[in-house]
């Protein structure tokens, strides 16, 4: 098979099929460096990062640099980057950029770098950086996928939402074409669309429910991601089997004709909102896999917990938000340690606000141990730079661990043992990691808000009977902070591990999501649409 004809294969997310005509293209025969170079792209696209890196890394060694390889230091660049390397990811994307531009490369692909790069801060960080490295990219080649990024990384943004409102508004501006709703009244086929159908938190927040609610109508997965794995084939024996999995085109929905049509990505990696601003479905709504409004008239409701102050129009579930299942849960070693405060979230999330609420929690508690574990922390510039960070808002760095995780399920749970009790981030609040965390019996302590992002972890607190851990003021954290450490508090493992059970009725999680479905798709609803 000619290259163009695997390329092709590529281009319809069918890795495998290329991987092996490349094969059987270079069967008994010296491999040309470009298609190695090739093959290994084509593996890291289908989710083998780690295989894909050791086959970029062999080639590198052996040919040295070589200008006529920029695409493979890219690819090299993003492979890092998903194994959380981050200084050596922006090496090599810098690299590979650098050669773009003298050998062949377009300006989407030097656009592309950039977008690349702001992956790169953004793991470590550093909104600021990361917002800088999106606006060149579309300084060079305006595309939806690069302003999404952009809009995604105003999410962490510290402000008040404005910056975020503004970029999401924008983004509408330039991609939506407004159409209204048109809803048939009836709820029988239902399309989900996301890049997630994978080891992924969105993943876990379905498979609890959707067999369920698949009883009950006729439901489609849309995939817009090249990754499948174990999860991915759970969610679609869930669904029916392979005759309800679908790439996520314009076509493939029009062809199934969904009543509704749910988003499940918004503007992150794993979203494709072009087929909502352009209108894809008679209705269709946003849920669970994005914690803000993306500002498109053609979504039609938003489901969000009530309490939420989005000045858009929403719709709520008849029961907990959430229905949710940990992933290869082992339940892990309780640990004998002094009291220890943790988080598990992001660096992205870790705002300037919340290490200054972390720092005073720790200096008014000043025999507790603070440990920070998150994958990104294997790199020593993002561990440098989250020190420098932390020093400056006076945190007692002599009682601070960083950790970068575990390469395993068992690890991964073991790393919630020697934490008692989790600070929450600001204002983009914790999720999985936060049910993960009661599953083990350890609570996160938080702040409320008032829009989504702010107060995803006081909903799932209050939902099951945990508000104790829901503080009002920073006041009222710390107090709350100070109660968890002392001497005389109850463990109260056991009792939270018990609460979070409350998430796992799927059965009844689908019958009021179905609700939901039917009330959204009543004709002339009042109020339908965001404005």
């Amino acid at each position: 098979m000619e290259i163009p004809a695997i390329l092709d294969l590529v281009g319809q997310q069918l890795y495998t099929n290329a991987i092996e005509e490349l094969h059987r293209r270079n069967e008994n025969k010296q491999w040309p460096v470009i298609e190695e170079a090739m093959l290994h792209s084509i593996m890291l696209q289908s989710g083998e990062a780690g295989k894909a890196l050791d086959g970029m890394e062999r080639l590198h060694k052996r040919v040295g640099v070589r200008p006529d390889l920029w695409q493979m230091y890219l690819n090299m660049g993003v492979a890092y980057c998903q194994m959380w390397h981050g200084d050596k990811a922006e090496a090599m994307i810098k690299l590979g950029m650098k050669h773009a531009s003298c050998h062949g490369g377009s300006g989407r692909d030097i656009a592309t770098g950039y977008m690349n790069l702001g992956v790169v801060y953004r793991n470590r960080g550093d909104v600021a950086r990361a917002i800088s490295a999106y606006r060149n990219a579309l300084s060079i080649d305006e595309r939806p996928r690069a302003r999404s990024n952009l809009v995604y990384a105003h999410l962490y943004d510290s402000c008040n939402g404005a910056n975020y409102k503004r970029e999401a508004k924008l983004w509408a501006q330039k991609y939506e074409t407004p159409s209204p709703s048109e809803p048939t009244g009836k709820v029988e086929r239902v399309g989900f669309v996301s890049g997630d159908f994978r080891q992924h938190s969105v993943s876990q927040f379905l498979l609890p429910w959707i067999r369920y609610l698949a009883q009950q109508v006729d439901v489609y997965l849309y995939s817009t991601g090249g990754v499948i794995d174990e999860i991915t084939h759970r969610l679609i024996d869930s669904v029916g089997g392979d005759q309800h999995w679908r790439s996520a085109t314009r076509k493939a929905i029009e062809d199934d004709a969904p009543d509704v049509l749910v988003d499940l990505g918004g503007h992150s990696a794993g979203g494709n909102l072009i087929l909502f601003a352009q209108r894809s479905a008679p209705v269709q709504i946003a849920y669970l896999g994005y914690p803000a409004s993306t500002y498109l008239e053609n979504i039609d409701e938003w489901v969000v917990p009530g309490g939420c102050t989005e000045n858009v129009h929403k719709i709520t579930i008849d029961a907990p938000h959430w229905c949710w299942e940990p992933t290869n849960y082992t339940t892990p070693n309780k640990s004998d340690h002094e009291f220890t405060f943790g988080s598990r979230a992001q660096p992205v999330k870790v705002s300037p606000e919340t290490l200054v609420l972390w720092s005073q929690v720790m200096r008014a508690c000043p025999d507790a141990l603070f440990v920070y574990n998150a994958p990104a922390m294997v790199d020593p510039g993002t561990v440098a730079y989250m020190t420098q960070r932390m020093e400056m808002v006076r945190m007692p760095m002599d009682r601070v661990e960083f950790r970068s995780g575990a390469p395993d399920w068992v690890g991964y749970w073991q790393g919630y043992s020697d934490i008692d009790c989790m600070l929450d981030t600001m204002p983009y609040t914790g999720t999985t990691i936060v049910c993960d965390g009661l599953a083990c019996g350890v609570p996160t302590l938080t702040m409320d808000g008032e829009s989504h992002r702010e107060r995803v972890t006081a909903d799932i607190m209050r939902d099951i009977g945990l508000s104790v851990y829901i503080a009002n003021s920073r006041r009222d954290f710390i107090e709350c902070a100070k109660q968890e450490c002392a001497p005389d508090c109850i463990d109260q493992r056991n009792t939270v591990s018990k609460a979070v059970l409350l998430l796992s009725n799927g059965v009844r999680y689908a019958t009021a999501f179905h609700k939901m479905l039917r009330n959204a798709c009543v004709p002339n609803r009042d109020g339908a649409g965001w404005w």
